[in-house]
C-alpha cells in the first residue's frame, strides 16, 4: 500500500481498523453474521476510543463525595461508559459462542417471513443480514431496558398508580373551587413556558424587553404571517410553515390548564394501575430471562409469523448467559401466559 498519499491520522486509524477486524476474528467463528461481525468491531472501536479519552481527561472532582460505586454515572463517567461497552462486548460475543447459536443465526436468516412486519412499506428490501441487524438491536434494547422498568408486583403497582391519580384529582377539584386557583391555573402552563423562555434568551446575553417580565407568556409567541393556500383550504400539516406550527403550539399551551393536565394525568395513572405489569412476577424465577423471552417472541410473530421458540431460547439463553440453556418447553407456556392463553 501507498502510504505516501495518507495523512498520519488517517494511517493510525488503518492501522487501528485493521488491528480490530484482527482481535474479531478471534473471538468470533467464522460463520457469524456479518451483521454481527459489524457490531463487535463497532464495540471494539468504541471501546478503544472511551480509553484513550479516559487516558487523555484529567481527573474531575466526585459530585458525590461518599460515592462507593466505581461506575457511578456522574462521578466515573469514562469508567461508566466502558463498563457499559465491555458487558455490549461480552453479550455480542456470546451471541455467536454459546451453545447451538449457529443453528439459530441461520433460521433467521433462512426462515420465510410472512408476518405483519414483513408487509410494512420497506420491508421487502431487508435482506437476511438486515433481519440479523434488526434482532441484534431488538435483543440489545431489550436487554438494556429492562434495567430500568419498575419491578413491582401487579398489587403493588395497581395500589400506587391509584393513589396517584385520586390525589391527582383531588387537586383538580381543589383547584376548580377556589376563585385564585382558578385564575391562576388558567395561565400557570403558559407562563411556566414564558419564564423559562426568557431565562433562556438572558443566558444566551440578551436582554428581553421589560413588559415581558409582566406577560412571560406572550414572549415566544410568533409575529402573524400571511398563510393560507391557493384554493383557500388547510393544507396538511407536513405543508404547513414551521411559524404556523409554532403558532399552534403557542395556542395549545395558552389554552392548557393546570386542571386539563391533572385530569389526563390521573386518566394516564388509572390505566397504568390497571394494566399488565410490564415485569411480571418481579420477585419469582428469572424476570429478566421472561421479559426478553417475551419480546423475542413477538419479534418472531412479527416478522415471521410463528413464534419460533426453540430459536427464541437460543437467544434469551445466550444473551443472558444462562447457566442451563432454555428449551422450547421454557418459552411456550411463558409466551401464551404472556399473550392470556
Amino acid at each position: 500500500m501507498n502510504w505516501g498519499i495518507y495523512e498520519p491520522w488517517e494511517r493510525r486509524e488503518h492501522r487501528r481498523e485493521r488491528r480490530i477486524a484482527k482481535i474479531a476474528g478471534r473471538l468470533l467463528p467464522q460463520w457469524v453474521p456479518n451483521a454481527l461481525l459489524r457490531e463487535v468491531r463497532g464495540t471494539l472501536s468504541a471501546t478503544a476510543k472511551a480509553r484513550s479519552a479516559a487516558r487523555e481527561q484529567p481527573l474531575r472532582s466526585s459530585p458525590h463525595p461518599e460515592c462507593s460505586d466505581p461506575y457511578c454515572v456522574h462521578c466515573h463517567v469514562e469508567a461508566h461508559f466502558l463498563n457499559a461497552l465491555n458487558a455490549r462486548r461480552v453479550r455480542l460475543i456470546r451471541l455467536a459462542t454459546y451453545p447451538d447459536m449457529r443453528a439459530a443465526w441461520e433460521t433467521i436468516a433462512r426462515s420465510e417471513r410472512k408476518g405483519r412486519f414483513s408487509r410494512l412499506a420497506g420491508a421487502q428490501r431487508v435482506d437476511a443480514d438486515g433481519i440479523c441487524s434488526i434482532l441484534i438491536d431488538e435483543i440489545l434494547r431489550a436487554v438494556n431496558a429492562f434495567e430500568d422498568l419498575p419491578k413491582r408486583s401487579a398489587a403493588q403497582k395497581k395500589k400506587g398508580a391509584g393513589r396517584i391519580a385520586q390525589l391527582a384529582r383531588e387537586l383538580a377539584v381543589a383547584i376548580d373551587s377556589d376563585e385564585d386557583g382558578r385564575r391562576f391555573a388558567v395561565r400557570f402552563l403558559a407562563g411556566h413556558i414564558g419564564m423559562r423562555h426568557l431565562a433562556h434568551r438572558v443566558d444566551l446575553g440578551e436582554t428581553p424587553r421589560a413588559w415581558m417580565a409582566l406577560c412571560p407568556e406572550l414572549s415566544y409567541q410568533p409575529t402573524p404571517v400571511h398563510f393560507e393556500s391557493d384554493d383557500d383550504s388547510i393544507p396538511q400539516w407536513d405543508k404547513w410553515p414551521d411559524i404556523e406550527k409554532f403558532r399552534w403550539l403557542s395556542d395549545e399551551i395558552q389554552a392548557t390548564s393546570m386542571q386539563d393536565l391533572l385530569s389526563s394525568f390521573a386518566e394516564g395513572m388509572t390505566e397504568i394501575g390497571e394494566g399488565t405489569p410490564l415485569i411480571s412476577r418481579p420477585g419469582s424465577g428469572n424476570p429478566h430471562a421472561r421479559f426478553l423471552a417475551a419480546k423475542l417472541s413477538k419479534f418472531m410473530e412479527g416478522w415471521f409469523g410463528s413464534p419460533l421458540d426453540d430459536t427464541v431460547a437460543c437467544f434469551v439463553s445466550a444473551a443472558l448467559d444462562l447457566p442451563e440453556p432454555l428449551s422450547r418447553d421454557d418459552i411456550r407456556p411463558r409466551r401464551k401466559r404472556a399473550a392470556g392463553t
